[in-house]
């Protein structure tokens, strides 16, 4: 395959719809086509121009594809992926956008091994806790980072395919090895996730004790807490998927939280003080 140029995004939501607007924008590809389940969403992502045309078969939509973006949740990847098998036409790249790589990567590879098709782990590190297309926008890949895991049996004319494609969208390719993606996220994206949940069911525990707890809540922590408003079905599937890495990310992460506490106790003004300027140079650098 030397071009792509028919896109076949399965799930049109957000992210699916961001990808859709922003290939259609770069021109890059002469078709795009929206599937899933619900003709008046894929109705209005067409409207709102993240696709060309649209198909509630699945096999139908994705037969004449060269490229297959399935942008699911992570727990709905491999029963996607097995549902279009039989339609996927030879040399086909499929990707997805989940945010776990590893067992997405190996359970793909192994559904694929017989035919030759192209399977290529993605993440697009962009999004918002406001779902469906209706927040789609063409720039929300702009100085993104878009990570790809290639497989064991992917070629390097696939993958650079693919970065090419993806750059189009403004986004900044990296490659990485599934399990390495996995245990990167699991600090980066994962771990506030699940400490923004707890804070926020901490907060409505102490509520329940003093009812001005929620009424009092500052900036802060509303900014600390936005993304505790994401789905929770898309966060149970990716927590459960990722489970080992994750556990291992909140027990270092308690071991943080304990230094604190005992330098609290002990009242030891400058181990405190180094706590938050340790942490204040470390942000400023992110900025």
């Amino acid at each position: 395959m030397g071009k792509i140029k028919t896109v076949a995004i399965i799930g049109v939501g957000l992210i699916g719809g961001s990808l859709g607007m922003a290939l259609k924008k770069s021109r890059a590809v002469g078709k795009v086509i929206g599937i899933g389940r619900n003709p008046e969403k894929l109705k209005k992502a067409k409207q709102l121009k993240a696709i060309d045309e649209f198909a509630t078969d699945f096999r139908a939509g994705v037969k004449d594809a060269d490229l297959v973006v399935i942008c699911t949740p992570v727990g709905l990847i491999a029963p996607t992926l097995n549902r279009i098998l039989p339609a996927l036409r030879k040399g086909c790249i499929v990707t997805d956008v989940g945010s776990v790589k590893a067992p997405v990567v190996e359970t793909a590879e192994k559904i694929l091994q017989a035919k030759k098709i192209h399977f290529i782990g993605g993440h697009p590190m962009a999004g918002s806790e406001q779902a469906g297309v209706s927040n789609a926008q063409s720039n929300l890949f702009k100085n993104a980072v878009w990570i790809l895991t290639p497989g064991s049996h992917t070629s390097l004319k696939e993958i650079s395919l693919l970065h090419h494609l993806f750059s189009l969208t403004g986004a900044k390719i990296i490659l990485l090895d599934p399990r390495k993606h996995d245990q990167i996220v699991s600090v980066t994206s994962h771990l506030p996730h699940l400490l923004a949940a707890s804070l926020v069911n901490y907060l409505a525990a102490q509520n329940r004790k003093n009812k001005n707890t929620i009424a009092l809540t500052a900036g802060g922590f509303r900014d600390m807490t936005r993304i505790a408003s994401s789905s929770p079905e898309i966060w149970t599937d990716i927590s459960l998927m990722n489970k080992q890495e994750i556990i291992k990310a909140l027990t270092a992460f308690s071991r943080m939280t304990d230094r604190m506490i005992n330098a609290l106790r002990s009242s030891k003004r400058k181990q405190v003080f180094n706590l938050f300027a340790q942490a204040k140079q470390t942000r400023d650098r992110m900025i």
